[in-house]
C-alpha cells in the first residue's frame, strides 16, 4: 500500500525534513514491492518468448527470424529485417519442411520450433543422374537395285556382266513391236554411237504407251551379253543387249 503524498503529511503544519526523507524512503520501497509483485504474476503466466510475425512486420525480431532461416538455409539474401517477400517465401519453405500448415505469417509455434534443436532443414534435390545420349547411328544409303551399265565394259567383257542388274540411259533409234513384246535399239551415247539392244518381253500386256523412236528413255533390266546381227549391207553387228523389265520416258 503506498504511503500519501509527502505534501498530504499533517494537514495544515509543515513537516519536517527527517519527516519527508522519511515519507520518501517508504515510497520507494513500496513502489519496489509492488514491481517484484508484478514481474513474479507474468513469470507465473509462461507467457511465450516469442510474437507472431507476418507482413510489414520490421525490427530486431524479424532479422531474428532471417538469420536462423538463413543459418538452416531456407532464406537466401541480404538480412534487412523487413518481413518481405523473400521472408514470406522461406517461411514457406520451413513450413513445407516441418510439416506445418502452409502460411505467410510466422507464428509462435514455428519460431519455437524454429529457434529449438529440432529445427529441419530443406531436403536437398537429388542431382539427376546424366545421361548418355546414343550417338545416331548414320543411315546406310540404300543399295540402288541396278548398277549403272557401262558400253565399254560390257562390250570387251559380255560373259563378266550376263545375268548382271544394270541401267542405261539414252535416246531411241528404232522402235519394233511384235505382239506384246517389244525391242529397242538405243544410243546410249550421242546420236548413233554406243548403241545397246533392249528387249522388254510381254511390255503391252501392263503398258498402253508406246515407246517412240526420238524417245530419251532410262531403261532397266538383266544384262544378256551382247547380240549380234546382220545389217543391211551385210555385216555382222555385235551389241550390248539387255532383258529390260522398267523403262521410263524422260
Amino acid at each position: 500500500m503506498l504511503l500519501a503524498p509527502i505534501g498530504a503529511l499533517a494537514s495544515g503544519s509543515a513537516a519536517s525534513p527527517d519527516d519527508q526523507l522519511k515519507a520518501l524512503q517508504e515510497e520507494n520501497l513500496a513502489l519496489r514491492v509492488e514491481n517484484e509483485q508484478l514481474k513474479a504474476k507474468l513469470e507465473s503466466l509462461d507467457l511465450p518468448p516469442y510474437e507472431e510475425l507476418r507482413e510489414g512486420a520490421k525490427g530486431g525480431e524479424v532479422e531474428n527470424l532471417q538469420t536462423r532461416l538463413a543459418e538452416l538455409g531456407f532464406y537466401e539474401g541480404k538480412i534487412t529485417g523487413a518481413y518481405d517477400g523473400k521472408t514470406q517465401k522461406a517461411v514457406k519453405a520451413f513450413q513445407a519442411a516441418a510439416g506445418l500448415a502452409s502460411s505467410t505469417r510466422a507464428s509462435v509455434e514455428l519460431q519455437a520450433l524454429l529457434f529449438g534443436g529440432q529445427a529441419p532443414r530443406p531436403t536437398p534435390t537429388p542431382t539427376p543422374a546424366p545421361t548418355n545420349t546414343p550417338k545416331p547411328t548414320k543411315t546406310p544409303k540404300p543399295t540402288p537395285r541396278y548398277a549403272k551399265g557401262s558400253y565399254d565394259k560390257i562390250a570387251r567383257d559380255p560373259k563378266e556382266y550376263t545375268g548382271a542388274l544394270i541401267t542405261f540411259s539414252g535416246r531411241v533409234l528404232q522402235s519394233m513391236e511384235d505382239d506384246d513384246d517389244l525391242a529397242l535399239r538405243v544410243a546410249t551415247k550421242g546420236r548413233y554411237d554406243n548403241v545397246i539392244y533392249v528387249v522388254f518381253a510381254n511390255y503391252f500386256k501392263d503398258h498402253t504407251s508406246r515407246i517412240l523412236e526420238g524417245d530419251k528413255i532410262t531403261v532397266s533390266g538383266i544384262c544378256t551379253g551382247v547380240l549380234s546381227y546382220e545389217a543391211v549391207n551385210g555385216a555382222t553387228i555385235t551389241i550390248p543387249s539387255l532383258l529390260a523389265e522398267e523403262i521410263t520416258v524422260q
